[in-house]
């Protein structure tokens, strides 16, 4: 009898025990996840329709969008955790997508984020943003202004190009790295005065010494720009595919023109070169078709390979029919004439 008490006991202490017990739900710490897990954690569906991957300090990062709509707007927290970035490659050729606005939690927006989204046609960034990735909205073709905030301070390789839609470009006083100084409807590098990206409605201000390399890639819009006498150098591709482009002036302060400064500038038929010019990059005028002449001041020493006179398909180069260089005799234009079997026309003693 004793003996049964004494097992009865024992099963209402431990029944009371378990009565107490307290289930703790399992969380993920954002601090927890390792830098090295790049997989995507997907939100539950009743909450969004963004999936997303932890960071440090319970932040995430957007990776992708499984949603209908064409007009999104990023929030600003998911499932807890505060939006901070968007990242590479997540909307990229997205053709659905036609605008989307970011909250004030976004710091960073990755290479090629938006790259190809054909579409998308308005894009509000917000003021806290620090840094737009190499080709983040490249090829957006519908886009037609944008706005950098001041807090941005870094701006990636061709991050707009291709954005031939763009017709007002604007950078908010205050901003330390970057401006758009006059209205000029483009982006500027405020310590090196270096135009880093121009649109069809840019006017290039005289205090600019550098065009940068892609700074007007694919602007197809673009019909007519002033080179001021400011600008020593046009850096490589700085113009490529500006297919309506007709006429370009090299004004007499530019030393170099890069390879395939004006590259695929198909519509171009007049070029003047300065006597300040010294080097002409490889391919600098490949694939202007419309281009028949070309006239090389004295003073350049050097042309590179194919930089007139030639386009190419494929791999496959093939020169311009009846190409002229009109130059002086025993110069850098007359050795290029002569070394790719064009019609030389000597200015020689001429006034």
């Amino acid at each position: 009898m004793k003996k049964s008490k004494k097992i009865l006991s024992m099963v209402l202490a431990l029944a009371m025990a378990a009565s107490v017990i307290t289930i703790v739900p399992f969380t993920v710490n954002a601090a927890e996840v390792s830098a090295n897990d790049t997989g995507s954690l997907r939100a539950p569906e009743a909450s969004t329709d963004f999936t997303y991957k932890l960071l440090k300090g319970d932040t995430a990062e957007i990776t992708g969008y499984q949603g209908g709509e064409s007009d999104i707007v990023i929030p600003s927290y998911i499932d807890g955790y505060r939006v901070v970035a968007i990242q590479a490659g997540a909307f990229s050729h997205d053709e659905n997508l036609t605008s989307v606005v970011f909250p004030d939690t976004v710091i960073k927006i990755g290479d090629s984020a938006f790259f190809g989204c054909t579409n998308l046609a308005s894009v509000t960034l917000p003021e806290s943003l620090t840094s737009i990735g190499d080709k983040a909205f490249a090829k957006c073709t519908f886009i037609s202004r944008i706005n950098i905030p001041k807090s941005v301070t870094e701006i990636g390789q061709d991050a707009f190009s291709g954005c031939c839609g763009i017709n007002t470009v604007t950078v908010e006083n205050g901003n330390e790295r970057y401006d758009s100084r006059n209205n000029c409807d483009a982006i500027i590098e405020s310590d090196t005065n270096a135009l880093i990206f121009g649109c069809r409605n840019t006017v290039i201000p005289d205090t600019v010494k550098t065009i940068r390399p892609d700074a007007f890639l694919d602007c197809t819009t673009l019909t007519n720009i002033d080179i001021p006498g400011s600008v020593t150098i046009i850096e490589d591709n700085a113009f490529y595919g500006c297919t309506a482009l007709r006429n370009i002036v090299i004004p007499e302060s530019v030393d170099t023109i890069g390879t395939g400064a004006f590259s695929g500038c198909t519509s171009l038929i007049g070029v003047v070169i300065s006597s300040t010019v010294r080097t002409i990059g490889d391919n600098a005028f490949l694939n202007c078709d419309s281009l028949h002449n070309i006239l090389i001041p004295a003073t350049v020493d050097y042309i590179n390979n194919c930089a007139f006179g030639y386009t190419k398909t494929g791999m496959e180069y093939r020169k311009v029919d009846n190409f002229t260089v009109y130059g002086f005799e025993g110069t850098a234009g007359h050795r290029y004439a002569d070394n790719n079997g064009f019609d030389f026309f000597d200015l020689s003693g001429m006034t």
